[in-house]
Formats: C-alpha cells, sequence, structure tokens
C-alpha cells in the first residue's frame, strides 16, 4: 500500500505498477521507449524529482497521477486513461505531445508553467483540464509559445484561461489550433515582430487583459 523509491536517476524501459495508497519517487526518472507504466484505480503515485517522458513510452491512468517535479515531454508518446493527471511542477514540451487523459489538471496546484518549444505541438484530449468544474474553474498557470509553437485544447466544454498565454514570433506564427472555445479571463500577450493566431473560437471576457508588443500583430 504505497511505498518511496528514492536515490540516482532511475531509467525505465520495462514496466511499472503503482500499488494502491500513495507511492512517491523522489529520484529523478525517466521513461524511455518501450516502457509502460501502469497506475490502477486508488494509486496515487508522486513524483518530486525530474521526470522525462520518451518518445515511445506508454502510460495508462486510472488512478490520479502527480507530477510535482519539473516534466519534460518529449512525445509522440502515449498518456491515456479515465485517471487524473496533476502537472503540479513545471512543464517543457520539446517534441510534438498529445495527453489523452481524462482529466489533465493541467495548473495542478495552480501556477505551473507549461514552455512549448519552437514548432512543436502539444494536442490536450481530456474531458476537463482542471479538477473543478470546468465553467468556473480554469487554467491559471502560465502556456508560452515559443516561434512556430502550436496548441490544441480539445475538451467537452469551453475552457477557461485564467492564467497567462503568452505567443512570441520568432520567425514562424505561433498559434492556438482549432480545438474547444477558449473564453479568456486571464491575460494574452503577444511579442515578436510578426504575426500570431488563434484560431479556434474564442470569448474574451471583460477581465481580460490583452497586450500586443510593436510589432507583433
Amino acid at each position: 500500500t504505497g511505498g518511496t523509491l528514492a536515490g540516482d536517476q532511475v531509467y525505465v524501459t520495462g514496466a511499472v505498477n503503482a500499488t494502491s495508497g500513495i507511492n512517491v519517487i523522489s529520484a529523478d526518472v525517466n521513461l524511455r521507449s518501450g516502457s509502460a507504466t501502469a497506475v490502477p484505480g486508488g494509486a496515487t503515485p508522486r513524483t518530486t524529482g525530474d521526470t522525462v517522458i520518451k518518445a515511445g513510452a506508454d502510460t495508462t491512468c486510472t488512478g490520479r497521477l502527480q507530477l510535482n517535479g519539473a516534466t519534460t515531454w518529449e512525445g509522440p508518446n502515449t498518456m491515456t486513461g479515465t485517471g487524473t493527471v496533476y502537472q503540479n511542477g513545471a512543464s517543457t514540451v520539446t517534441a510534438d505531445t498529445t495527453i489523452n487523459v481524462a482529466t489533465y489538471d493541467w495548473d495542478g496546484s495552480g501556477s505551473s508553467t507549461t514552455d512549448i518549444n519552437p514548432a512543436v505541438t502539444l494536442t490536450i484530449n481530456s474531458t476537463n483540464i482542471d479538477s473543478g468544474a470546468p465553467l468556473s474553474d480554469g487554467y491559471d498557470g502560465t502556456v508560452s509559445l515559443a516561434s512556430g509553437a502550436r496548441l490544441a485544447v480539445n475538451t467537452a466544454n469551453p475552457w477557461r484561461l485564467d492564467g497567462t498565454l503568452n505567443m512570441d514570433y520568432g520567425g514562424i506564427n505561433p498559434y492556438v489550433m482549432m480545438g474547444s472555445q477558449m473564453l479568456v479571463y486571464g491575460s494574452v500577450a503577444v511579442t515578436g515582430a510578426g504575426e500570431s493566431d488563434i484560431n479556434s473560437a474564442v470569448d474574451f471576457k471583460s477581465t481580460a487583459n490583452v497586450s500586443v508588443a510593436a510589432g507583433a500583430a
């Protein structure tokens, strides 16, 4: 009913099965191609070190997976299941990645950051992007799209941006792709000498704060 894994970085190429209860992984973890991680219902594994999820890694979550340390998504990988993944630590997306878990608590404890590298696409196919009611509890963190980065959020309902969306043109347009409607209650900041695009339906609420730097569009 739970345990702790500590020590040097762990490279996983085989199967990992979380038991019921709380499991703490304080070591850095590198989930490599061919690895298969199962988080069953009733299990709550928690990572506190850095986690790297390589292309070809397979994770099935029907429980509650907490990513408390920094996470690097090096997709394409498989993150599926009817459970919840909590992105409590900062995340960086360095290769095209798709998250298909039922609930991806994108901002975790409420203030985590997501950086999407140049020319990389992050796709979130989740019923909810927060653990609260979808129309009143949205994404409170900061997501930053570098030059040519793309973000697609596909949820059961329109999703709330309560935090910050940064879009920086550096030679290639960054944009929010077609997906579910985005309700902007927070901030959108556009920088760089070029065009940044939002192609999904968007509703800017009265609390929205939109800033466009000189030369940006």
